[in-house]
């Protein structure tokens, strides 16, 4: 599906607070101490552990628990076994759910993409690219789910509703979800006293999950609003599951109240509808919208895109379990999305390099490096001490550098002016979290 016919979805206007709160785009399980050194190539990732102490006891006791004597046998109980739970007949079937023919892919939102490289570009910072990725991941709204069909599936297609971007493999699947979903996006609902039902009652459903009055069984309106309410409150039951859930009363109170209830008669108008046409009750404004409305609102592709809030709500349980599966490893290693976060990082110049172990980091500034020689003393302490001391702050650099000497005093500004400068011409390096680093190599010729 092209941008044209894309579904329009609650992302696609101005950016909320659930992806970006401030610069530190990491999670708080996530966040490094402030003392990580991210230019240490012989950092490990795991840190050694502790030879274990092998403290056997006294082995008396356990010669004790020896000298005991055999263990008495167990009486079995005489009389046939209970095999009911055995038997596979009186076991249900499972119904097995068949994978479609499917690749899923993962994007970065435009606009939630656009916020974050102006923050990154704002920032002057160096942001982990990994970890960007996994915000992505772990904020469904802040990404797009792209399906595809296999190349070898040539008679399977994707069906996409138009009102909100959901998906379904079978055409009667996505029909259901429109008619349950969006029936009131083209009916006017109105109410109006009416005359009160006349028969004898002598006793009244009721529903067990919201305790509402359904209505006599012998009375011509009670297996519509059966159906009314399933369809409208419990999508993913069945009808027979639904039924279940009924309870039948011999109250004449509750009739009566009933009665009452029952003058409010509920019809259904076209929004479109012109003056003079007939209003529709609940089964015929079904009736309607299943063969006239639906199928326009319906698009059946190859390849459709849709919101990840979408997403994780699919109803199609084959469609479903491929998307669980995908979010799941991408939830492990985001691959996808780190290799649409580098192409549109590098489409809009920023840098890449890599710290550490192989890690890679966005940043606006172009990592260049200096020579400490060639530079005032103040600034070639900062760099000589960077050089030895990688992964300090700015409040360290004040304390080894200047001892004694306040933050805000003139000493700390004379370590601290410069900083601003070395940072914006790349060589030095300031992290997300406020770590500082120099960049190591030979300077470039003039």
């Amino acid at each position: 599906m092209d941008d044209s016919t894309k579904p329009a979805t609650e992302e696609s206007g101005t950016i909320t607070k659930d992806l970006i709160l401030d610069l530190n785009f990491v999670p708080d399980w996530a966040r490094k101490a402030p003392e990580a050194n991210y230019f240490d190539s012989n950092r490990g990732s795991h840190t050694e552990r502790p030879e274990r102490r092998r403290d056997f006891g006294d082995r008396r006791s356990d010669s004790r628990s020896r000298d005991r004597g055999p263990r008495p046998e167990r009486r079995r109980e005489e009389g046939p076994r209970n095999t009911d739970r055995r038997r596979s007949q009186d076991r249900e079937p499972f119904e097995r759910i068949e994978r479609p023919q499917v690749c899923i892919r993962f994007l970065p939102h435009r606009n939630y993409l656009t916020e974050v490289i102006r923050r990154i570009k704002l920032s002057k910072r160096a942001h982990p690219l990994l970890q960007v990725a996994e915000l992505f991941i772990a904020n469904p709204g802040s990404c797009e789910v792209r399906i595809e069909v296999d190349y070898e599936a040539k008679n399977v297609n994707i069906y996409q509703c138009k009102v909100c971007g959901m998906v379904a493999m079978r055409e009667d699947t996505l029909f259901s979800h429109i008619t349950q979903t969006h029936l009131e996006n083209f009916f006017t609902k109105e109410e109006k006293e009416g005359p009160e039902p006349k028969g004898k009652f002598n006793c009244i459903l009721q529903c067990g999950l919201t305790n509402q009055l359904i209505g006599p069984p012998n009375h011509h309106s009670t297996a519509d609003k059966i159906k009314e309410i399933r369809t409208t409150h419990y999508k993913g039951m069945s009808e027979d599951e639904y039924k279940s859930h009924l309870r039948t009363f011999h109250d004449a109170e509750k009739i009566e109240q009933w009665k009452q209830l029952s003058r409010k008669e509920t019809s259904y108008r076209l929004k479109t509808a012109a003056e003079g046409d007939k209003a529709m009750n609940w089964a015929g404004a079904e009736t309607f919208f299943k063969t006239s409305i639906a199928p326009s609102q319906c698009v059946k592709s190859k390849k459709v895109s849709l919101s990840g809030k979408i997403a994780r709500d699919i109803q199609d349980p084959g469609l479903a379990m491929a998307v669980r599966d995908a979010w799941q490893q991408e939830s492990r290693f985001p691959a996808s999305l780190v290799g649409s976060l580098r192409g549109a990082f590098r489409s809009m110049d920023l840098q890449h390099f890599k710290a550490g172990r192989g890690a890679i980091f966005i940043s606006d500034i172009k990592p260049c490096p200096i020579d400490p020689e060639t530079a005032i003393p103040s600034i070639r302490d900062v760099l000589l001490y960077l050089k030895d001391h990688p992964g300090c702050t700015r409040a360290t650099l004040v304390e080894v550098l200047r001892p004694g000497s306040a933050i805000d005093s003139a000493e700390a500004k004379e370590i601290l002016s410069p900083l601003t400068w070395l940072i914006e011409r790349g060589h030095i390096i300031e992290f997300f979290d406020g770590t500082l680093a120099v960049i190591h190599g030979k300077p470039a010729r003039k």
